[in-house]
């Protein structure tokens, strides 16, 4: 089958990547279903609290329960701007937060094509990246999951989610200032699963 867009191998990037791409990319999309098109503050921050958020969610699926924090985004920190996935953090320093298809800034996300595209965009990842399907189905389901519980999370400003990320027991029992602990998935599943100030 034929890609949609010519763009670049999006299987040369490590696997865990890979999916932090296609969270990206939906991410991405949720966001400008809810707000204005120009909008666009998904930094480096704000990414890694959504993602946080969004591997939470997961864990009380019925359809692949936990798949996101138990395989994929399993290495969670309490950072003193909340729970941070480690490896992700780590890789994207490596590759001075470029991916595929995706840069991420400080200030936003920088798409490699035209943002008109980004729907076909993701329909190539879904059809011709050979990634699981169950994985891609937990990241869409649970983000739609995370817009069902409040829709404008993805419109909270970075430190917005860092106070709200901050309210979880789980970043609570394990901070300690100057030590990067460890966020179990079980202590991220047992939570009360907060998702708005």
């Amino acid at each position: 089958m034929a890609k949609l867009l010519n763009l670049p191998s999006f299987t040369t990037q490590q696997l865990p990547l890979q999916y932090f791409e296609y969270f990206l990319m939906r991410t991405l999309q949720w966001l400008k279903k809810e707000s204005d098109a120009s909008q666009n503050d998904l930094s480096v921050l704000k990414c890694q609290k959504l993602l946080f958020f969004t591997t939470a969610i997961n864990c009380q699926s019925s359809v692949n329960e936990a798949i996101l924090a138990k395989q994929i985004f399993n290495h969670f920190k309490a950072y003193q701007y909340g729970p941070v996935e480690e490896n992700i953090y780590n890789l994207l320093k490596v590759n001075n937060n470029q991916l595929s298809h995706i840069t991420l800034t400080f200030k936003s996300l920088e798409l490699a094509f035209d943002a008109g595209h980004l729907n076909l965009a993701i329909a190539d990842i879904e059809k011709e990246s050979g990634l699981d399907s169950s994985v891609l189905n937990s990241i869409t389901s649970s983000i739609e999951d995370l817009s069902n519980k409040n829709k404008n999370l993805v419109r909270y400003s970075p430190f917005n989610l860092v106070e709200l990320s901050h309210r979880w027991r789980c970043w609570n029992y394990s901070y300690v200032e100057g030590i990067r602990a460890d966020i179990s998935w079980k202590s991220i599943a047992e939570e009360s699963m907060i998702f708005s100030l």
